[in-house]
């Protein structure tokens, strides 16, 4: 039998949600997408929003208010379509869309916390009573969560989402997709200038588009269609997070080729393994700017002899069906796939 899935999660074209729908495709389930939508996104420079094209984005089956929702409710309604729902996923992204309850007797139910806003998921976990609760932040297991009784899940990658483009030219040294909020903009106008000579930009410019000089692209992407090609532009992607867990992108680096250089972090060596310096295959910096760029020099100059084994690597353990995977495992439920003889 193909179980089914009831993925909850603020549908719009940057969400996590997307790797979790895809994941649970791959993994043989069967997935309908129920919470708010917003098919559009702020993000230019002028304030106006960002317009995709329908490929980039899935309107939920069921559409859910952007508020807390009792799943008992949320699953009534889908076995009123005529679905037998076995596991409940909610994706929470600090988002006002949140579920509440606990899942009625016979369906599994999982909650996924992503990034790290553990106060808020206490109090929602608290009105909640999730079989098995997830935090999704790529922390070492021996930093305290929030709640006891978490688990860790580590950022992954979507093959479909983060892709291998061989048809985009790999001419920059660095890229970064992200928040620009300290150290990268300081970090970032540090490598413009001393790759380029290139002036400085704001942190306004960083935080509306996509900031590009000869060598280096830093900033925010409308879309994972636009970020795929940005990565796949260039041999290194930067973190300069400076703090103890390892960015999202620590997996999808790998999957669009560029290796990655990161703070030096035990959740990046859980993940990865160890450095370079160690005879990994990504790049640890030391924090400062001028660590920063020695660093991304070291992964351009090595990105031929190490890159496929990065590929190799997250290909094997770390996509978001692995992740599925790891949600079915825990709840007892069989993904289709397996149950075929040699898949």
């Amino acid at each position: 039998m193909i179980p089914t899935v009831l993925l909850c999660y603020h549908s719009r074209p940057m969400s996590a949600g997307l790797f979790f729908r895809d994941g649970f495709r791959q993994a043989g389930c069967r997935v309908l997408v129920a919470g708010p939508s917003t098919p559009r996104v702020y993000g230019k420079p002028d304030g106006t929003e960002h317009e995709f094209p329908a490929e980039d984005f899935e309107a939920p089956t069921i559409e859910l208010p952007n508020s807390g929702v009792d799943v008992r409710q949320v699953v009534e309604q889908a076995e009123r379509m005529g679905h037998a729902i076995d596991l409940v996923t909610m994706v929470d992204q600090y988002d006002d869309f949140w579920l509440s309850g606990s899942a009625p007797p016979g369906t599994a139910f999982a909650y996924v916390c992503v990034e790290n806003f553990g106060p808020l998921y206490v109090e929602r976990l608290n009105a909640s009573r999730p079989d098995k609760p997830y935090y999704m932040i790529a922390h070492a297991e021996a930093v305290p969560f929030p709640r006891a009784d978490f688990s860790w899940l580590p950022f992954g990658f979507d093959p479909f989402i983060h892709p291998l483009l061989p048809t985009v030219a790999r001419t920059k040294a660095a890229v970064q997709i992200g928040t620009a909020y300290e150290p990268r903009p300081t970090v970032w106008n540090y490598l413009r200038a001393k790759f380029d000579d290139a002036p400085p930009c704001s942190q306004g410019e960083y935080l509306s588009g996509l900031a590009e000089s000869a060598s280096t692209l830093f900033g925010r992407t409308p879309s994972y269609r636009d970020m795929a090609v940005a990565c796949n532009q260039a041999f290194t992607a930067l973190s300069s997070s400076n703090c103890d867990f390892s960015p999202m992108r620590t997996c999808e680096a790998y999957a669009m080729g560029s290796v990655l250089v990161s703070d030096d972090v035990p959740t990046i060596r859980a993940v990865l393994g160890p450095p370079l310096s160690e005879g990994g295959f990504w790049v640890a910096h030391d924090r400062t700017p001028e660590g920063h760029y020695r660093a991304v020099c070291q992964g351009v100059e090595a990105h031929s002899d190490i890159i496929d084994r990065g590929i190799a690597h997250v290909y094997r353990r770390h996509t978001y069906k692995h992740r599925a995977e790891r949600i079915l495992a825990d709840l007892g439920i069989q993904g289709a796939c397996r149950m075929i003889a040699g898949a």
